[in-house]
């Protein structure tokens, strides 16, 4: 029986899944006309959620026009983005307009509303207007996480320190949200003498509505029906566990949206239900604190691959300061939220509550943490984690074997936290950032990692993808000159990750010049592991910063690779008079028609070119008499703008190029 159950629900959800690829298909649109249902403010543009019929739009306004919830709008521009990652690892923008169901993506020229009709999300956008007009920082960020989710309006300093704690549940409206209102109500209708049917069933109404309000996050939609699920089972007498319950919620939310699987707030909420709703019997009967420290030992247990693949960072106090954060929030902060959004003259004494609890949080995260960085964990690898915790469960009356199998755990994850010196070949990645360039070029087992030079620093796109490689450190920074579209995201790379040695021009002023320990010129060279990096420029000061650029030539696997920097053609035509065996070029200034000269490429004659383009359509790299000179020589081009990432290994004795793309 439970074995046909499981292949009848895998065939639905197979089924489910195909339907959803298909019907879910995301594509650039120039103009769409539909209901707002959803207007999110950030610092460039606001992103406006658009029904159409049985289609969804994203459309992308920088005019910040204003616009109700209800509202019918005409939006006419230009094609939005709807590409997936362009960086290994990377955000995956594709799959994120799939798991919610968008249909389209427009740029918009010009918004025109053309009507209107009401819309139960009106009630969520007046309720953010009317914080927005009460409540100062910190108090309204706080209120806005705590009753409705939103926790965007947080300090960075802050949101890395919940990152680091390990107390980002505590922001997403969850059980421990509809526990607390459950509470209340259910006094609040003893007070009034509402009989205990009746008050369930008002009960029921009053949670859709706050999810409602909440905009149905996955986090929310479990913790309702999982209360639904227990009044219909105790009216009904259908003598389903708990267990049970949650299992049926989740195959009919997954049947439901397949790509909820993707969506981490949904794993982990129903991950960490699971582990309460199981060890609930166990630790009934242990002190309060006990129940705490346990159950959030054994949350962090059980989803510490899902943490680490979000963080790529794991901090082993986490279980203990959670501990003391659940009944804080509980008890303290969430009651008070709510009390605050009624009665908005006490928001003096909650400030102080939520400035108490900030500074803790940074202090915390400052002085106690005992964190360990890890790369993303594949498939495989967390399935291993899961087979150890496993046979630590299964062998665990049994000493011997316990003791046996958590020091094998303990030496997988030391492996897994330091995968990089099992890596038996060179590479050099190229990476594809929206402004700039930014290439990572490291030797077999963790002897050499260098970076030149850092993008415009966007995102930290360059920071998180070290990190997701599991680089802790870099033996040499190196920036070829002071443009932000090189060096943009340097302060945050030595923030985050450890750098030997940081290198400039022996001609660079900038400030980072005065931080950086190494400054080079022509003649100069650097030694990291197996390579030998020969700086060939500059040979002078340059009035022109692209030609004060850092020339770089260094043979990796099999090639010579040459690094140009921004230089122009005539720093070119003294790089070509050297005569230098080169199989690989990094075009110079992205590919622009101030360089790749027919000079340099008639004297060097290389193989390949690898042009770092970027996105900014204004600039309009390559130019296409770059492209027309490198096609002359028989030169194989790779184009960030078309390949994306793109990466050079030599493994087993051969030269390999992969693109993302």
């Amino acid at each position: 029986m439970i074995f046909y159950a499981g292949l009848t629900v895998t065939l639905l959800f197979i089924t489910r899944f195909a339907y959803e690829e298909k019907k879910y298909e995301p594509a650039p649109v120039d103009d769409a006309i539909g209901f707002v249902t959803d207007v999110k403010s950030y610092k460039h543009y606001n992103r406006i959620t658009l029904a159409s019929g049985n289609k969804k739009y994203y459309v992308y306004d920088a005019s910040f026009k204003p616009l109700d919830i209800g509202d019918k709008i005409e939006v006419k521009g230009s094609r939005g983005n709807v590409e997936g990652a362009r960086i290994e690892g990377g955000f995956d923008y594709r799959n994120y307009l799939k798991q919610r169901r968008v249909n389209g993506v427009v740029k918009a020229g010009s918004v025109k509303v053309v009507g209107k009709r009401f819309d139960p999300g009106l009630i969520r956008q007046k309720l953010y207007r009317h914080l927005d007009s009460l409540f100062d920082e910190p108090v309204l960020s706080f209120l806005q996480a705590i009753i409705l989710g939103e926790s965007g309006g947080f300090a960075d300093d802050f949101q890395e320190a919940i990152k680091i704690n390990g107390i980002s549940h505590l922001f997403a409206i969850s059980g421990l949200h509809v526990g607390l209102l459950i509470i209340f109500l259910n006094r609040f209708f003893r007070l009034i003498k509402i009989n205990q049917g009746r008050s369930e069933t008002i009960i029921l109404g009053i949670l859709f509505l706050y999810a409602l309000l909440v905009n149905f996050t996955p986090s929310i939609v479990r913790a309702v029906l999982l209360y639904d699920g227990y009044y219909l089972n105790k009216r009904l007498k259908l003598g389903f566990s708990s267990l049970d319950l949650l299992s049926l919620i989740f195959v009919l939310l997954v049947l439901w949206n397949p790509y909820y699987l993707y969506h981490s707030g949904f794993v982990l909420s129903f991950t960490v239900t699971l582990i309460i709703v199981t060890t609930a019997p166990l630790l009934y009967k242990t002190k309060h604190l006990i129940q705490l420290l346990l159950t959030s030992l054994f949350s962090w247990i059980i989803t510490l691959p899902i943490i680490v693949n979000l963080n790529n960072e794991i901090n082993f106090l986490s279980p203990l300061v959670n501990a003391v954060y659940i009944d804080f929030v509980g008890y303290i902060i969430l009651p008070l939220s709510f009390l605050v959004l009624f009665l908005p003259i006490l928001s003096w004494i909650y400030f102080y509550f939520v400035k108490a609890f900030i500074d803790f949080t940074v202090f915390l995260s400052d002085n106690f943490a005992l964190r360990i960085r890890f790369p993303d964990l594949p498939f495989v690898a967390i399935i291993v984690y899961y087979l150890f915790l496993a046979a630590i469960i299964k062998s665990y009356a049994r000493k011997k074997y316990r003791y046996f199998f958590v020091s094998l755990l303990l030496l997988f994850l030391f492996a897994a936290s330091n995968s990089l010196y099992f890596k038996s070949y060179p590479e050099i990645v190229f990476l594809d950032l929206y402004n700039g360039e930014s290439t990572l070029i490291s030797d077999c087992c963790n002897r050499c990692n260098v970076l030149i030079d850092t993008g415009d620093g966007k995102n930290n796109e360059v920071t998180a993808y070290l990190k997701r490689r599991g680089v802790k450190k870099l033996d040499y920074l190196i920036i070829t000159h002071n443009h932000n579209d090189h060096n943009g995201e340097a302060y945050n790379i030595i923030r985050e990750i450890a750098v030997n040695n940081i290198v400039v021009s022996a001609y660079d002023n900038s400030e980072l010049s005065r931080v950086a320990n190494i400054k080079v010129k022509k003649g100069d060279k650097l030694t990291c592991g197996a390579f030998v990096f020969h700086i060939l420029h500059p040979d002078a000061f340059y009035h022109d910063e692209n030609d004060n650029s850092i020339v770089v030539h260094v043979y990796v696997g099999e090639y010579y690779f040459l690094f140009l920097g921004d230089i122009s053609e005539k720093i070119e035509n003294k790089i070509a008079a050297m005569n230098l065996p080169v199989d690989v070029i990094k075009v110079a200034h992205h590919g622009s028609n101030t360089a790749t000269s027919r000079e340099l490429l008639s004297r060097i004659r290389p193989r390949y070119a690898v042009i770092q383009t970027g996105r900014v359509e204004k600039f309009g790299f390559p130019s296409e008499r770059t492209i027309a000179t490198l096609q002359r020589y028989n030169v194989v081009i790779y184009r960030t703008d078309l390949h994306y990432s793109v990466k050079y290994k030599y493994r087993k004795k051969e030269s390999i190029f992969d693109t993302i793309k």
